[in-house]
């Protein structure tokens, strides 16, 4: 799907956490709504973050891990003080999966661990395929092959990234938010290829619309970024024209469950745009960006795809 380094392949193809070697405890936003009434009184120092990777057994069909992933969430959310949670789908060298990561002291993330067991399982026993697209991603295209299973890994804090620790701690109290949001609306539901873009597409709109820097800026600077991930025949605006066309008439309230979808993806895109205010946009919104693109991660498109979304996002604000 999409990297941690928003516009290069290396991570993605790679599997590698940057700033690996600067992992640090990081403390919560006490205001974010998702986790910190639980909060115990235990010594900052002692809070660690527990990162596992659950892997598809072949294909790219990364929502077919999402159900188990969010009841084994809502679990240890029940069981646990849970500082945060947050999911990134990834690519790496073994294949498509699910990057967990989960903030907690380190006795709770040793009780955490000992029941990564269920992820591992339910890993081995999801369906196996590879989801249809509405534009594809050789970068990120399945390999064949595949391992299911679970495994930990080091999570460092990208903090040349988001500016330092006050901005990875924003950025991660955003990501929490984030995936609470698909894993409670079941993101995995909306269908493919067409209504997942089209989600996409009315979430970029409103974050634009309501960022810190002008719309038809941040989404120009969008289009740069993610075009050259297009097809060369879709750079071609006659060929792109109709599929742009299919995503703007997709409606996306009829389908079950997502009724209130502009009511839901504004929740959404507020708080990707209070986080960029509060990190700072970044050169060119490139900090926005970035956080913009994570949640289309999560949705579940891969950047190809995140490009349509761009072009339309620019459509639907009336500056395509």
């Amino acid at each position: 799907m999409a990297t941690d380094l928003a516009a290069t392949g290396a991570g993605l193809l790679g599997g590698t956490d940057p700033s690996a070697a600067k992992r640090s405890p990081v403390q919560g936003d006490p205001g974010a709504a998702s986790v910190r009434a639980d909060r115990d009184d235990r010594d900052d120092r002692d809070v660690d973050w527990l990162y596992a990777r659950i892997y598809c057994g072949g294909g790219d069909d990364t929502d077919a891990l999402l159900p188990d992933i969010a009841r084994w969430v809502d679990e240890a959310r029940a069981r646990w003080p849970i500082r945060s949670v947050h999911f990134l789908r990834f690519i790496d060298l073994r294949g498509h999966h699910i990057r967990l990561r989960l903030q907690a002291a380190s006795d709770v993330l040793d009780e955490a661990f000992d029941r990564l067991d269920a992820l591992d399982a339910a890993s081995r026993r999801a369906r196996v395929r590879v989801v249809e697209r509405l534009v594809p991603d050789p970068m990120t295209a399945p390999t064949g092959g595949g391992r299911a299973g679970a495994v930990c890994s080091v999570y460092g804090p990208e903090y040349d990234k988001y500016g330092g620790p006050p901005g990875v701690e924003e950025a991660e109290r955003h990501f929490d938010v984030s995936s609470r949001w698909c894993l409670e609306n079941r993101v995995w539901t909306v269908p493919r290829p067409l209504p997942r873009v089209a989600l996409t597409a009315r979430f970029l709109a409103r974050a634009a619309a309501v960022g810190s820097l002008p719309a038809d800026e941040l989404l120009g600077t969008h289009l740069r970024t993610w075009g050259p991930r297009l097809p060369e025949r879709l750079r071609d605006g006659a060929v792109l024209g109709p599929v742009v066309r299919q995503v703007l008439g997709c409606r996306l309230e009829e389908e079950p469950g997502w009724e209130r979808v502009d009511d839901l993806v504004e929740q959404l895109a507020a708080d990707a745009a209070l986080t960029a205010r509060r990190i700072g946009a970044g050169p060119g919104g490139r900090r926005a960006l970035d956080v913009m693109h994570m949640d289309a991660n999560r949705f579940g498109v891969n950047p190809a795809e995140e490009c349509v979304a761009g072009v339309c996002a620019r459509y639907l604000l009336g500056s395509g």
